[in-house]
């Protein structure tokens, strides 16, 4: 196919809208081919310490792509078959089990999550948490959660606690007194299922820190649950305050509800936040004295 074909592949609204729907259908359904094969985990590797790779992974990536080369040509980008240039302007990101160890475990906190940009710019986005039957999906129009019979706009929950509930990596340190001012909750598995759980009204702000990159596959952890916070109107930063870009995700990422007062509380803990966590600076940036959340890139660097 010629460059000007693949151009032509999403030119009109009714071609994305295809590819939109065709991407989230794929979800959903190898969502239900993973649930399907649970318990038959096979031939567990390692890629890395601490970081397994089942059957399932390798047979739910390749499952998906091959079938989206059936319709669209495009660039593909796989937490376990890595990069496939096609020379397209279209960039697909896919993670067939986010949260693998968790998924061995038996805690299934995991999810399979599928992204996709066009020139850069990201157009849909689906985590499809697949022991419990429920797909979150952004597109264009906006941000949704999907069951098996009702489709609801994000955000779906919209409770009232006294304190705000926060969502912090494993390997975050928090002080008692900032403890005092929120309802914590440690992150267990699938980033994009923590991330399409905030979206949805599940908790109101979620901090992880930076970590070493592994190369441009950690984009495929990411890009669809941070397409659907967009969507649902959640800020989002990297761990140092400035803009996010989830085509460096390990930068980090502070993301938070607006209006639930938890832009006071971090804006007030962010210094013990990056002084005590950021144990790899690189560069080491610190917060101006007058530093608040929204204020994109006013910080200093040192």
């Amino acid at each position: 196919m010629k460059m000007k074909q693949i151009e032509e592949q999403i030119e009109t609204e009714a071609q994305r809208m295809h590819l939109e729907n065709l991407i989230i259908g794929m979800a959903r359904q190898t969502g239900r081919y993973i649930k399907k094969n649970a318990l038959d985990i096979k031939n567990t590797k390692w890629k890395e310490i601490d970081d397994p790779v089942t059957n399932l992974d390798k047979g739910a990536e390749r499952k998906i792509k091959n079938e989206l080369k059936k319709h669209i040509i495009a660039n593909y980008y796989g937490e376990e078959f890595g990069i496939e240039d096609n020379g397209s302007n279209i960039n697909i990101y896919t993670d067939p089990i986010d949260g693998t160890k968790s998924f061995i475990r038996g805690e299934y906190m995991s999810s399979l999550s599928i992204a996709a940009d066009h020139n850069g710019e990201l157009f849909i986005g689906v985590v499809d948490d697949f022991m419990k039957g429920l797909t979150y999906y952004a597109t264009s129009k906006g941000a949704y959660i999907k069951s098996a019979r009702t489709i609801k706009e994000l955000p779906n929950i919209n409770l009232e606690f006294s304190k705000p509930t926060v969502s912090f990596g494993w390997d975050i340190k928090i002080d008692k007194d900032v403890e005092k001012k929120i309802n914590k909750r440690r992150q267990i598995g699938s980033i994009a299922l923590a991330m399409a759980q905030l979206a949805s009204g599940s908790y109101d702000a979620l901090v992880m820190k930076p970590y070493q990159k592994k190369g441009v596959t950690d984009t495929c952890d990411i890009a669809a649950g941070y397409y659907i916070m967009k969507q649902a109107g959640i800020e989002i930063l990297d761990y140092h305050g400035k803009t996010f870009d989830y085509r460096d995700p390990g930068q980090g990422i502070i993301a938070y509800r607006k209006g639930k007062g938890i832009e006071q509380i971090l804006s007030k803990d962010l210094h013990y936040i990056l002084q005590r966590n950021d144990s790899n600076p690189s560069p080491a940036y610190r917060p101006d004295d007058n530093f608040k959340f929204g204020q994109k890139g006013e910080c200093k660097e040192y």
